[in-house]
């Protein structure tokens, strides 16, 4: 039983040191990035987007009179638009 134990536990110990290493591109990130909120948010009448993973996805762009559309973002800040022509924006649940 004892050895199953310490077996899982290197086995996870190994798992937790390949997620540190796979995720090196998160800490990489602008301090504008770490200093932001996820997800949408305003800025100086800028509407933006930060994903804080390190994949990326795929989210849905709601603006007032255009048509909506879907974009693919990687890691970090970026600008959508002018707000309140944008109205908001959120991860669709797609990686791309």
């Amino acid at each position: 039983m004892f050895r199953k134990a310490r077996t899982a536990l290197v086995g996870l110990a190994v798992a937790a040191g390949m997620v540190g290493v796979g995720s090196a591109p998160v800490h990489a990130a602008t301090s504008a990035a770490m200093d932001a909120p996820c997800g949408w948010f305003v800025s100086s009448g800028l509407a933006k987007y930060n994903h804080c993973d390190y994949n990326n996805v795929i989210i849905y762009v709601d603006r007032l009179v255009h048509s909506d559309y879907e974009k693919c973002v990687g890691p970090g800040v970026i600008t959508l638009g002018i707000h309140p022509a944008v109205k908001g924006a959120w991860y669709n649940g797609r990686l791309c």
